[in-house]
């Protein structure tokens, strides 16, 4: 079966609400970040990695514990298993990288956050 966008929206779907789902837009709170190009079929747009905030804080967390050599190294991991997971989910490579970055980014960010205001409950 040609994976056309549709079919990826639909199986997306049924991946996330189960087999109830009959069509594409069935669900009105889900959110589709899809962008058409010319030649009919679609771009998948990954989520974008920053806005999930219970996995930057958690990898954070463990990253701010342990020590300089070992934290870089399982934030490379972790990097690297997120960067895995988005190409089986056929995402194209510069978005991988793009996203990888970003991950990065907010990881570290998260971290200097708690080195510097170990008291800040946000």
């Amino acid at each position: 079966m040609e994976l056309t966008c549709k079919n990826y929206l639909l199986k997306t779907q049924m991946a996330v609400f189960g087999p109830s789902v009959t069509g594409p837009s069935q669900h009105a709170g889900i959110k589709m970040r899809s962008k058409r190009v010319m030649s009919g079929g679609c771009t998948v747009l990954p989520f974008p990695q920053v806005q999930r905030r219970r996995f930057i804080a958690k990898t954070a967390a463990r990253l701010a514990l342990s020590p300089a050599k070992t934290a870089e190294r399982l934030l490379a991991a972790a990097l690297d298993q997120q960067a895995k997971a988005m190409a089986r989910k056929a995402i194209p490579a510069h978005l991988i990288d793009h996203e990888s970055r970003q991950l990065e980014s907010a990881i570290r960010a998260e971290v200097w956050r708690r080195v510097l205001l170990p008291n800040d409950v946000a």
